[in-house]
């Protein structure tokens, strides 16, 4: 006599996938722990190959076992490097601290790439000065900084980007982190790949001639110039992405929605994807927005 075997269904393991994922961002969201633990976490993803190859050998029947020791060696692992075992201590350890410093020294505009790893990223503008950034920049361990200046005629070329040399390691219990400001005094040209952790764009005050951000996974406030014609490109990862457009300043928003939830807010004409305040098309000052959405809540104010 035989007998069917249960089977599971077609796609479960990505269902799962996506569960475990959305009820991280969700906590992530409400504050619960930040994209910090959750790169932590993900660090223990050895773990479950181990699991995974345990489960098969036995066959299942000790999958309870299998997994419950998954589950007590993966929250060992967590706080073992959590509380500095590998000399992280409970305040976090910096490989390397450098000096972001870059003169103008002339030049009439800019381009600014950007590059972050995991870690937070924090940019504003300078008050004053004769500078084109000014920062700081935290590295961890096994990862380094290209910090590059060039010229390109009148315009000033700046290189900034976090690379990690030691393959599929992740950040143990170190601060990682950009604090970096701009000038004000000439046009920029910014573009931003943005990795795992908080993001935060005060562009309020600079001159953008262009702006393209790549987000990855985290939040991502983007307060956008008050002042001038430019366009603004922006790409959601895995997280909540917040745009806001300054009310002196006219807009066109041209929205492409993805897995997530898109909110525009504002006093706009609506006509399918692209929303219009009443006066862009003669305004002295505008921007033309255009966001795609990635997985999870993309909101514009204006």
């Amino acid at each position: 006599m035989t007998r069917d075997m249960e089977r599971r269904p077609r796609g479960s393991g990505l269902a799962i996938a996506l569960i475990v994922v959305g009820v991280l961002i969700l906590l992530a969201n409400f504050g619960l722990f930040d994209w910090f633990t959750i790169s932590r976490l993900a660090s223990l993803w050895p773990v479950l190959l181990v699991a995974i190859g345990a489960d098969m050998l036995t066959r299942g029947r000790y999958r309870l076992v299998v997994w419950g020791a998954a589950l007590v060696l993966g929250a060992l692992l967590y706080a073992y490097d959590g509380v500095g075992f590998r000399g992280g201590g409970a305040g976090g350890v910096v490989a390397e601290t450098h000096a972001i410093v870059h003169p103008l020294a002339g030049a009439r505009s800019a381009e600014v790439h950007l590059t972050t790893g995991v870690g937070t990223l924090t940019l504003g503008d300078l008050a004053s000065g004769a500078d084109l950034a000014q920062g700081t920049v935290w590295t961890g361990r096994g990862e380094t900084l290209v910090d590059e200046l060039a010229r390109d005629g009148s315009t000033a070329v700046l290189t900034l980007a976090t690379q990690q040399q030691s393959g599929f390691t992740l950040p143990r219990n170190e601060r990682r982190g950009w604090d970096l400001k701009l000038t004000r005094e000439v046009p920029i040209a910014l573009d931003l790949n943005s990795g795992v952790g908080q993001v935060r764009l005060e562009l309020q005050r600079l001159q953008l001639r262009s702006l393209n951000v790549q987000a990855g996974v985290g939040e991502v406030d983007v307060t956008l110039p008050e002042r001038g014609v430019y366009r603004a490109d922006v790409k959601a990862g895995v997280g909540a992405l917040r745009v806001a457009i300054p009310a002196g300043i006219a807009a066109r928003v041209t929205v492409k929605t993805g897995l997530g939830q898109v909110r525009v807010n504002g006093t706009f004409t609506h006509s399918g994807d692209v929303y219009e305040t009443p006066d862009y098309a003669t305004a002295t000052d505008r921007v033309d927005l255009r966001v795609e959405g990635g997985l999870g809540q993309i909101t514009v104010t204006h």
